[in-house]
């Protein structure tokens, strides 16, 4: 550990730590909030992060890292599912960075893990320039097989005009069709969720994403049985895509939660041609902005491919890092 310092838990609720550590998380944050607005703009930006700093970290749980008496950093961490214990927010304010202050603390959090009895360890962060330093913290203690996630943001009045696929068909789904959701959704992800578990192996897989692909599926199926909003495509009569999708009005931004085309259906326009018909019923809800959030294992060439042809052209990167302890 660097000479002088200090780790120790805080976890009262009305600890004294709280906004010391509030006011570390913002100073530590500000520059990678920066750089968003650089990839995305001012206007997207401030309907996506504005106002982020106002609540970021007021009731963190973890450990405070002191020098010489006084908190320069903190670390969090929780249990993400039996065994699996997830890194979570964790900063080195700027006055003391460079001082291998956070690679000190990951490597208690570490210890903690093992004595603890957890086997497998991951954590998520950006993986635009701002975040290099924290990458280089985690691959040093051995974090170092990784899956991408994105954001892919966009304006609608920036959005192209595309000419729906021939013989497709688009309406709401109903209660009624959660199992054919359910089959859709199994089929578009079980080739993402096999990529996912080639890169991380079979052990740290089955710790972190047992049973990935009927989980994610059910996610979408219980949406449908629920009443959520999801539109269907249909070719011949049937189903072979859907969209489910969100909005915060008060942001004027819409929100693709997913969009899943059958493998036998990819490539003729069907995702295009939801993203469409989305982005319809969004302005004519007065919204300007659209983002689709591609999760671990969903970044591929064909994800890029949709966002990008249907007006979604900026892209946050991100990555999950994992280790078995």
């Amino acid at each position: 550990m660097t000479s002088g310092l200090k780790i120790r838990y805080s976890g009262a609720k009305d600890s004294a730590d709280k906004p010391i550590v509030h006011d570390i998380a913002v100073a530590a944050w500000t520059p990678i909030m920066e750089r968003y607005r650089l990839i995305v703009g001012d206007d997207l930006w401030g309907a996506v992060w504005k106002g982020w700093e106002d609540n970021w970290l007021k009731n963190v749980n973890g450990y405070v890292t002191e020098m010489d008496g006084q908190i320069v950093g903190f670390a969090t961490y929780l249990e993400s599912r039996e065994g699996v214990a997830e890194i979570g927010a964790n900063a080195v304010h700027p006055d003391h960075q460079g001082l291998g202050i956070g690679t000190a603390q990951m490597r208690h959090l570490v210890g903690v893990f093992r004595q603890r009895g957890y086997r497998c360890a991951w954590v998520h962060t950006g993986a635009d320039p701002a975040h290099g330093p924290a990458r280089a913290e985690y691959r040093k203690i051995g974090l170092r097989k990784s899956l991408a996630s994105a954001g892919y943001y966009g304006r609608l009045r920036e959005a192209p005009t595309l000419r729906p696929p021939e013989g497709v068909t688009y309406r709401w789904a109903t209660p009624d069709d959660s199992q054919r959701v359910r089959e859709i959704a199994c089929e578009a992800w079980e080739p993402l969720y096999h990529a996912v578990e080639d890169t991380l192996g079979d052990e740290i897989c089955a710790l972190t994403h047992p049973g990935a692909t009927d989980r994610r599926a059910g996610e979408w199926a219980e949406a449908t049985a629920d009443g959520s909003p999801v539109l269907l495509a249909e070719s011949g009569g049937r189903p072979v895509g859907f969209a489910c999708l969100d909005a915060d009005e008060s942001r004027k931004l819409g929100k693709l939660r997913t969009v899943a085309v059958t493998p036998g259906s990819q490539g003729g326009g069907v995702g295009s041609g939801l993203c469409m018909e989305v982005f319809h019923m969004f302005r004519e809800r007065g919204l300007e902005y659209v983002v689709l959030w591609a999760n671990q294992g969903e970044v591929s060439p064909e994800t890029r491919r949709l966002c990008w042809r249907v007006g979604m052209y900026h892209e946050v990167l991100s990555t999950n890092y994992y280790m078995m302890l």
